[in-house]
């Protein structure tokens, strides 16, 4: 089976493009204890937003989104809420975007860089 980027007007494919990565949509864990539920609920709920898409009578087992539509290249873990990849985040829906130039450094990735950067500081001075 060949995997196929889920998000409207990606064309990657796994067998076509290499070097990237493809993530199924999160699972709703129910046996990890009420906190990963919500929270697995939640982040389930807010790829679906992202992509915008009619999925009625379609296999979400099969949804699977490639590492070109996250900061980092790949999904933040489920209780790192705060990470600009708990979501996809980057060309969706078909925008046409360009690629940045080397070294650039995203602004959602700026910011959860300094808020870890700022978090290390506090607990070195305690």
């Amino acid at each position: 089976m060949v995997l196929k980027c889920g998000v409207y007007g990606c064309s990657n494919k796994a067998d076509r493009e290499e070097g990237l990565q493809y993530f199924r949509l999160p699972a709703i864990i129910t046996n990890q204890g009420s906190l990963a539920e919500k929270l697995s609920t939640e982040r389930r709920h807010q790829w679906l937003v992202k992509l915008n898409q009619n999925f009625a009578d379609k296999n979400l087992g099969n949804l699977r989104i490639c590492s070109e539509h996250f900061v980092t290249g790949k999904k933040a873990e489920l209780h790192n809420k705060d990470n600009p990849d708990w979501v996809p985040s980057l060309k969706l829906g078909g925008q046409k975007v360009t690629t940045p130039n080397p070294g650039f450094i995203s602004p959602q990735l700026g910011r959860y860089n300094r808020i870890q950067q700022r978090t290390k500081r506090k607990l070195d001075l305690e």
